[in-house]
């Protein structure tokens, strides 16, 4: 319960998000660096920091927290989750090592 209350201010404010209307996703350039070198500060603050473990263990909720960050305009954060979920090679910004044969691959892969 503790983990699920640390995602809620993520989860209600991309919900609040979304209901107001569509959510313009623009290009950006990608910076390529692993999540501890972004700079949360660029996010909404209840966006700040979400970890994937917030919303639980399985690599599904790693997926659904790279689309939060997506959302909000957290590309490279995305992209860092997903990576080693849709990726079989070691990468410097991926998230963790790769995770080969993942359940989530497809969807990581088309967040990807």
């Amino acid at each position: 319960m503790a983990t699920e209350a640390r995602a809620l201010p993520a989860v209600t404010y991309v919900l609040e998000l979304l209901r107001s209307g569509p959510v313009q996703i623009q290009g950006r350039s990608m910076s390529y660096q692993p999540l501890g070198r972004l700079d949360p500060n660029r996010l909404p603050k209840p966006v700040q920091g979400l970890k994937s473990s917030a919303l639980g263990s399985s690599d599904m909720a790693t997926v659904v927290a790279a689309l939060l960050y997506l959302i909000v305009g957290g590309l490279d954060e995305a992209h860092d989750l997903v990576t080693p979920l849709s990726w079989p090679s070691p990468t410097a910004f991926g998230a963790t090592p790769p995770v080969l044969d993942s359940p989530a691959a497809a969807e990581a892969t088309y967040v990807h």
